[in-house]
């Protein structure tokens, strides 16, 4: 169409991809190089399968972003893989159906260099439909840096054109090839940028044992909870220190002799006598803290009818 109408005395402009090169006038994007960028991202971090979702390699657009791809891959060391290179058909349908397809297999690639923005949109439905995770399973770079990419989570990395700049050149040179009609025929290139976001990061290794921190024995003694507080049993008493007597033990070493009538240590309860008015009920409850013996006649009189519950 563009021949066509050259030769029929009509000013024409190519814009984005060329049918005519070097007998029309065109203006496009630097896509050899973007794509080059864009794979050598992925190189960097470690990649080596990564595979390429294009549409076609016929026209300038997709057979410059396939050698973009290949000479990045050349540079990095990698040959290769035919398997990789996906024809993935013109809408989101097709390109998420192929990329379901890679992505079931056990030898899938650990990243995905999507040609343009309908073709990424594809591979990060099928990412998300098989479970897996962009970046930590599978990285993902598209050409073209569509609205969608900087508002889902992660934001996808990508190669962004200047399309405002790309229609204005466009319009300048049109108005230019008026002016001039015999010139001859230029084609212009813009320049491009990787925009890197969240979608990337190294390969996924394999899956590893945690390591176990060992502590020094300061350390390990520091995080033992405290020792629990000894309990006395029923009838020990303790010394004024603190330390524990137990209850079979012989007197303490500076205590004189025992006083027959002196009142038993620890709580008031059966050293009081029997009958005197400070024994009430009470005296029952503390019985259960001194040794076990049997009551005296006395001694169930003074507790009155707590008694009944004693048997």
């Amino acid at each position: 169409m563009s021949t066509y109408l050259s030769s029929h005395g009509i000013p024409v402009v190519e814009v984005d991809r060329q049918f005519a090169a070097g007998s029309t006038d065109g203006v496009v994007v630097g896509n050899r190089v973007g794509a080059r960028t864009a794979t050598a991202h992925l190189v960097k971090l470690g990649h080596r399968r990564i595979a390429l979702f294009i549409d076609e390699t016929d026209w300038t657009t997709g057979y410059e972003r396939y050698q973009g791809y290949l000479e990045a891959l050349t540079a990095g060391g990698i040959t290769v893989d035919p398997e990789l290179v996906v024809s993935s058909g013109w809408d989101v349908a097709d390109s998420r159906r192929r990329a379901l397809d890679m992505l079931s297999g056990p030898d899938r690639p650990t990243a995905v260099f999507a040609a343009n923005n309908v073709l990424a949109e594809g591979v990060w439905r099928a990412i998300r439909e098989r479970g897996l995770a962009v970046p930590s399973d599978i990285s993902l770079v598209a050409f073209d840096d569509a609205p969608w990419m900087s508002m889902v989570s992660p934001q996808v990395t990508a190669v962004s054109q200047d399309t405002f700049n790309l229609g204005a050149t466009a319009v300048r040179r049109l108005h230019e090839r008026i002016e001039m009609p015999e010139s001859d025929s230029v084609t212009t290139v813009l320049n491009v940028h990787l925009i890197e976001r969240e979608s990337t990061t190294h390969p996924p290794g394999p899956l590893t044992a945690p390591k176990v921190r060992r502590l020094s024995r300061s350390a390990d003694a520091a995080r033992r909870p405290a020792s629990r507080p000894w309990k006395h049993r029923t009838g020990d008493t303790l010394t004024a220190a603190g330390a524990r007597r137990p209850r079979d033990a012989g007197p303490p070493r500076d205590a004189g002799p025992p006083a027959s009538d002196a009142p038993r240590p620890g709580r008031a309860g059966l050293s009081r006598p029997p009958g005197s008015a400070a024994s009430t009920s009470s005296d029952l409850r503390d019985l259960t803290f001194l040794p076990w013996r049997a009551l005296t006649r006395g001694e169930k009189l003074a507790l009155g009818s707590d008694v009944g519950t004693m048997s």
